[in-house]
């Protein structure tokens, strides 16, 4: 488990396994959107094809529907 309460995207993501349920706030005009943790998190599945069936809770769109947010997963 994570000690600190800041860490690095790469690290926040080290403790998501396949078939976890992970929330992200943000809203869909990029305010607060975490994409560092999501750029990791889309980079570790391309590096390791895993994890696997991640269920993501999300209160709105978060991304520009080309390269941000949701879009790295």
């Amino acid at each position: 488990m994570l000690k600190n309460k800041l860490v690095t995207g790469r690290d926040a993501i080290s403790i998501i396994k396949s078939g976890d349920t992970v929330a992200i706030g943000g809203s869909g005009a990029g305010h607060a959107v975490p994409d560092k943790v999501l750029k990791s998190l889309g980079k570790r599945y391309q590096e390791s094809n895993s994890p696997k069936d991640i269920i993501v809770i999300h209160p709105c769109g978060i991304g520009d529907n080309a390269q941000r947010g949701l879009n790295h997963i």
